[in-house]
């Protein structure tokens, strides 16, 4: 399964979301103001999904509040359900891939919390791509 990873700069815990996930959110991803670099200085839009991105506090806010709405939304789903996933060529479909909602719902909390933790200690969140 790939996974894409999030820690504060400089620290070693990661948080770990499903690829599909951020694929489903990630045009939402977009509204965020982002650097290409740790000194922030290669200004961006969204996440480079297959590289590194660097979230300021201001991007770190904004992050948190689209990760807010997402998990609202998701708390609202059933117990095991299903988001549309990406088109498959052998089967001439979109796949649909199946997720638990409190496992979800925990890989959304890890992350919104992670934003808290680097608001407060004024700090930069990394992200690593697939």
């Amino acid at each position: 399964m790939l996974v894409h990873d999030f820690k504060i700069l400089g620290q070693e815990n990661k948080i770990y979301i499903e690829d599909n996930i951020i694929l489903y959110i990630f045009e939402t991803l977009e509204w965020i103001n982002t650097y290409n670099d740790e000194g922030l200085l290669q200004t961006n839009k969204g996440i480079n999904y297959y590289g590194i991105t660097y979230f300021d506090v201001k991007g770190i806010i904004h992050l948190k509040e689209i990760l807010l709405g997402w998990r609202n939304l998701f708390e609202k789903a059933p117990l095991f359900f299903k988001l549309r996933g990406s088109f498959c060529f052998d089967t001439n479909k979109r796949v649909k891939n199946s997720y638990s909602k409190q496992k979800l719902l925990s890989q959304f909390d890890s992350l919104i919390n992670l934003c808290e933790v680097a608001i407060k200690q004024n700090k930069i969140i990394y992200h690593g791509g697939i």
